[in-house]
């Protein structure tokens, strides 16, 4: 359903819940906060300067035939891909993922897209990357969140690149059940036909870069690439802030750097949770 055609009590309630997001971003500015991997006192915004030291980095860098650039080689659109983060649950950086993705901290995600495009601003990665496409949300998840993580990702690369975001060429028709709990046969079915063109001419003769957030087996990627593959003269690059899986490489180790293993385990029972009440009306910042 477009935006324009949503009922009006959906327009009031995305409104206010985008009211109360900018006072509670306004509130961690002046009160402060804690770093949203460690839980330490934080001077800056969302990570301290030590977790940014030991984060669990991919060190793919945009590596030409990387492991995860051949879950794609059977598309001959997809040029190059590349993730900046290794995701498992039990790390630690997955409440960083949460904190942004569940729990209302946009601000995160558009920082994280800042920091994986710098990661690969002295590479060739991005040469003659001319637009900039977010996974797309289906409405109904975008309405509850209340915005789509990957297009604040996408917003986080686009002002490092100075490009435009285009996030209306494809829609995503079918909100499909979550992928977490399936094998990957069961993921490439639970995504087939989830996306449909709605500007096709926005991509034409276009090299575009796809954005996402966590890259698994690469099926809901797959399902995306497939539904462009009609349009002439596109060609695709992508870049996700996390890979699920122990894509990493030339890795020093935390030990060599005597601080603590961010791949200790992650609690979540040790993130600060708001009223149930509250998480139904709003997104949480």
């Amino acid at each position: 359903m477009a935006a324009d055609t949503l009922p009006m009590k959906h327009r009031r309630s995305s409104f206010w819940r985008g009211c109360r997001s900018a006072f509670r971003a306004a509130l961690a500015v002046v009160m402060g906060e804690e770093c949203v991997v460690c839980g330490r006192p934080l001077v800056g915004a969302g990570v301290c300067g030590d977790c940014w030291l030991r984060l669990p980095y991919t060190r793919l860098q945009g590596a030409v035939g990387n492991e995860i650039e051949r879950l794609f080689w059977a598309e001959p659109r997809v040029e190059r891909v590349s993730a900046f983060l290794v995701y498992k649950p039990e790390y630690k950086i997955a409440a960083l993922v949460h904190a942004f993705k569940y729990h209302g901290r946009r601000d995160l995600a558009c920082l994280m897209g800042r920091a994986m495009t710098r990661d690969l601003k002295a590479t060739d990665f991005f040469d003659g990357i001319d637009a900039i496409l977010p996974v797309p949300l289906s409405d109904r998840r975008q309405r509850r969140r209340g915005y789509n993580q990957s297009e604040a990702l996408a917003e986080g690369v686009a002002e490092v690149l100075s490009l435009p975001v285009i996030s209306t060429a494809v829609k995503r028709v079918v909100d499909n059940p979550s992928q977490t709990s399936l094998d990957p046969t069961e993921r490439t079915e639970n995504v087939k036909n989830i996306f449909a063109l709605a500007d096709a001419a926005a991509l034409e003769n276009k090299r575009i870069l796809i954005v996402d957030d966590v890259i698994t087996v690469g099926a809901t990627l797959l399902s995306l690439v497939r539904t462009l593959e009609g349009i002439r003269g596109l060609r695709i690059r992508i870049l996700a802030l996390c890979a699920a899986g122990t894509y990493r490489r030339g890795r020093v180790s935390e030990h060599d750097l005597g601080l603590p293993d961010l791949t200790a385990h992650y609690d979540p029972s040790a993130v600060r949770r708001y009223p149930a009440e509250e998480r139904k009306t709003t997104p949480l910042l």
